[in-house]
């Protein structure tokens, strides 16, 4: 087994905010069918319950933390492509890091090999689903804890 070591940090905050008509907007505003989930009287009635849900969440700070340390994971999870992938310098040009990075040693593979690897991309389909199972993260020290003012 090979072993690689890397140190991964992060610090974050999370700015609470109420939720509002113009959270709202912002939130549905990519939707495909924006004017109309926006006229619809159940998009504000479930807004508006999810306001009361947000005022309660807020009055418990056990279970504030809880939802938090999970909102937190979530951020991580969406995030990770569109933060930290830019970060590893992917060739110019290239929607899939993975690829870019893999596509010279494919390149030098056999005929059968490249063919198959091609009809993948083509397909649009993952070619290393696989070999991303050889590679096993262990977190020596994780801890999540809220910072004090």
């Amino acid at each position: 087994m090979i072993l690689k070591k890397y140190r991964f940090t992060a610090e974050c905050t999370f700015d609470i905010e109420d939720l509002t008509s113009d959270v709202v907007r912002r939130s549905l505003k990519p939707h495909p069918d924006y004017e109309d989930i926006i006229k619809d009287k159940e998009t504000w009635e479930s807004a508006n319950r999810q306001r009361r849900l947000l005022h309660a969440l807020l009055q418990e700070k056990a279970a504030l933390d809880r939802f938090l340390r999970i909102q937190l994971a979530y951020q991580f999870q969406d995030l990770a492509m569109e933060v930290i992938t830019p970060q590893l310098d992917p060739p110019e040009g290239s929607d899939d890091p993975e690829v870019a990075i893999l596509l010279p040693m494919i390149e030098r593979m056999s005929a059968e090999d490249i063919a198959s690897f091609a009809r993948l991309m083509e397909e649009d389909e993952c070619i290393v689903d696989l070999l991303n199972e050889c590679f096993i993260l262990k977190l020596e020290r994780l801890t999540v804890s809220e910072v004090s003012k």
